[in-house]
């Protein structure tokens, strides 16, 4: 019996474009109400990678694929990176605050006698 999905890719090839499509949907959403840089490179890298996934699952086939491929990775790792790193830096600097009123509340010395360890003859 002759099956259409067969005839033009495999399915898993139309489930990763289809879900790589749902990140398109879920960044443009997101970059509509902030604008945030972040979300509008992983906006595009997912709508390059839907798109050569798609593409893949049509079988059409040409020789810039893989570096498509590649830079819809790079601009989706970018993305991602811009978008985390304000909540990882503040997170960063909310430590580094406990840390130093830790410091202050023992005498600032970090629990030790303030004076180094005599050198080793």
């Amino acid at each position: 019996m002759f099956s259409p999905i067969l005839a033009l890719g495999s399915f898993e090839t139309l489930l990763t474009a289809l879900i790589w499509g749902v990140w398109v949907v879920l960044n443009l959403w997101i970059w509509q109400k902030s604008k945030a840089t972040g979300n509008l490179l992983m906006l595009i890298g997912a709508g390059v990678l839907a798109l050569v996934d798609l593409l893949l699952f049509l079988l059409i086939f040409f020789s810039g694929m893989g570096t498509l491929m590649l830079i819809g990775l790079v601009l989706l790792t970018a993305g991602f990176f811009l978008s985390v790193k304000p909540m990882v830096a503040a997170q960063i600097a909310a430590l580094q605050a406990k840390a130093k009123h830790i410091g202050h509340k023992d005498g600032g010395t970090g629990g030790g006698t303030g004076t180094p360890p005599p050198a080793a003859h």
